[in-house]
């Protein structure tokens, strides 16, 4: 069964690595302000109140490292058996928690995005907490930020990740580096290494990474977040498209805590230069609208 739509769910501004390319650098002592920590019982109530309207969903976890927020894997024994869920970690958490995690957990309906960060990760550690989830039933990827700085190395760790049975996927860089701007300024070469990095990714990894090197402008182009995606952020504002542009911080579709909150009944258009939700839900990419695959397959 496919979900129906898809809602990402910043769960907290708080993160224990401190990456020079995250999009919360420079900022972290003043977004963790924001945090708002309800009781999970308001949100499972409202994970609910989704189910019962829009049937099987998707919810993607974001913001900061979601281990370290407050009875974590609590909050996800309560909702993984209704929910095709996905999130992103650092898996810097101890292997005790991580074994916690898949006794209480519904693993077939679960997917992660292992972010290897060779800066701060040790690669032994990460593998073998990769493998363990992997083995226990997990769909697990490694993600990779292609940091200027970190590209030469990442062939290398592709290699040793996939050797052992491990998807990789090269995330292209966005920001400023070196007083230039990215993906922009990836020179051929090194767009070359990425794409290099992407040559055995299934076919939707393989345009998302296009698409990010390329950022085509989305403005005035007819796109379903909203409809069939919206982000949800810590006080449970729902916004129609992703957290980092500035008017998608500006209004909002509701409140995820109201009763009576929906989605979109159909597409809108694009508000963003280029779009920030990567290019997923763009009407005239109508089957990756359609089709939620999960991490891994």
């Amino acid at each position: 069964m496919e979900p129906k739509i898809e809602l990402e769910w910043l769960i907290h501004y708080k993160c224990n690595y401190r990456c020079p390319y995250c999009f919360f650098e420079g900022m972290w002592e003043e977004v963790e302000r924001r945090n708002d920590y309800r009781p999970a019982k308001e949100w499972v109530a409202g994970w609910k109140r989704i189910l019962a309207r829009y049937g099987y969903t998707r919810i993607l976890i974001t913001g900061g490292e979601p281990f370290i927020y407050p009875d974590f894997i609590g909050l996800l024994k309560e909702i993984s058996p209704d929910f095709s869920i996905g999130f992103d970690t650092n898996l810097s958490c101890s292997k005790g928690l991580l074994e916690d995690f898949v006794k209480n957990t519904q693993a077939k309906n679960i997917s992660l995005g292992l972010s290897f960060h060779p800066r701060f990760a040790e690669f032994d550690a990460f593998l073998e907490k990769a493998l363990f989830l992997q083995d226990n039933g997990f769909k697990v990827c490694v993600q990779y930020v292609s940091y200027p700085e970190a590209l030469e190395a990442m062939q290398d760790y592709r290699a040793k990740f996939m050797e052992k049975g491990l998807y990789f996927i090269p995330l292209p860089f966005r920001g400023v580096y070196q007083g230039l701007d990215y993906p922009a300024s990836f020179s051929a070469r090194e767009r070359k290494l990425i794409y290099g990095a992407a040559e055995s990714l299934a076919q939707e990894h393989k345009d998302k990474v296009d698409k990010l090197l390329n950022q085509v402008s989305t403005k005035q182009k007819l796109c379903r977040a909203g409809q069939v995606y919206a982000r949800i952020d810590v006080d449970g504002a729902v916004y129609r498209c992703g957290r980092y542009v500035s008017s998608a911080l500006s209004r909002t579709l509701g409140n995820f805590f109201d009763e009576n909150f929906k989605l979109l009944n159909e597409p809108a258009l694009c508000e963003q230069e280029v779009c920030p939700c990567e290019f997923r839900w763009l009407v005239q990419d109508e089957p990756l609208c359609k089709v939620l695959k999960n991490y891994g397959k």
